[in-house]
């Protein structure tokens, strides 16, 4: 007798299909993501301590880059020295780690003499390198209420670092001067970001005859600037400057400080007296005019004390 029991092939899928529709769990875990690259600039900064919260006592490399994490704050330290924590970005400058936009603040000024003074070759064109021997070296002592802005901005910041930076494995003994530190930065910046200061000149305006009314002696005259740039950015070119009918001075000029200075660079090598520039096409603009001679313009930057007080000026017209 064949008891063969016979099932619906339809009951058997239906009973497969049931079992796959079972739920089920997985453990899925990502791969965390891969941290930012952010660069500090002076030029690029080598040798910088920085910590975040995800990322303890990493070293700018020597390119001036470190890793972070968006939305994290990070902050930068030599030794002893910690700047204030900033929020982390793919660019950070001494702007950013004292919230400010103005190269003139004095904890930014403070902090560029610094970094550069710091510089194992003392040549901050190729690059800021910062040695151990700064980090073993560097001290800061606040006093009762004092942030480290203050201490930055403090009179008595000089005297502070030159205590030990002789000692730090620099090239410098003590901290360079501000007008050096703050052209070099604002050169750096211009140059590899574009990024100008307030009260830079629009180049483009610069071409053809511009007139400069001054006082000579007891009299008020106007000059003409005729400016003929070498290319369509207008960065630099030659000029002629006439008084009355008679041509006075010939010779080179460009642009420099982020586009804030015009040099003029005589032909015959005489230094001139510098001059103010009133352009009507920029409202209540004021900016100096640097004639530098020829055998002294690599020491350009030494008129840069009379750059910055006549660009403070600005502040109350």
């Amino acid at each position: 007798m064949n008891n063969t029991i016979k099932i619906p092939s339809c009951l058997l899928i239906t009973a497969i299909l049931a079992g796959c529709g079972e739920d089920s769990s997985i453990n899925v875990k990502e791969a965390p993501l891969p941290p930012v690259q952010g660069i500090f600039v002076d030029s690029p900064v080598a040798g910088l301590t920085y910590n975040s919260p995800s990322i303890s006592n990493g070293v700018t490399n020597a390119n001036g880059q470190f890793d972070y994490f968006r939305g994290e704050a990070i902050d930068f330290s030599i030794g002893a020295l910690t700047f204030p924590t900033v929020s982390a970005a793919n660019v950070l400058t001494p702007l950013a780690l004292f919230s400010t936009d103005t190269v003139f603040h004095p904890a930014v000024i403070n902090s560029l003499r610094l970094l550069q003074s710091l510089d194992v070759d003392g040549d901050p064109s190729n690059g800021i390198t910062i040695s151990e021997q700064a980090a073993q070296t560097a001290v800061v002592t606040l006093a009762e209420g004092q942030t480290i802005t203050d201490y930055f901005s403090s009179d008595e910041f000089e005297a502070n670092v030159n205590a030990w930076l002789a000692d730090a494995g620099s090239a410098n003994s003590t901290l360079i001067p501000a007008d050096q530190a703050i052209v070099h930065f604002v050169d750096y910046i211009f140059k590899q970001y574009n990024s100008t200061q307030p009260l830079a000149f629009n180049t483009a305006d610069f071409s053809g005859t511009m007139y400069n009314p001054l006082v000579q002696g007891s009299e008020a005259i106007i000059t003409q600037l005729m400016l003929t740039p070498v290319d369509e950015s207008n960065l630099s070119g030659t000029f002629s400057q006439v008084v009355g009918d008679s041509e006075t001075v010939t010779g080179r000029y460009s642009f420099l400080f982020g586009n804030r200075v015009l040099a003029l660079i005589s032909g015959e090598g005489e230094l001139l007296q510098p001059s103010i520039l009133f352009l009507a096409l920029i409202i209540r603009l004021i900016t100096p005019i640097v004639f530098v001679p020829q055998a002294v313009q690599t020491h350009w930057q030494h008129w840069c004390l009379f750059v910055i007080v006549m660009m403070m000026l600005k502040t109350i017209f």
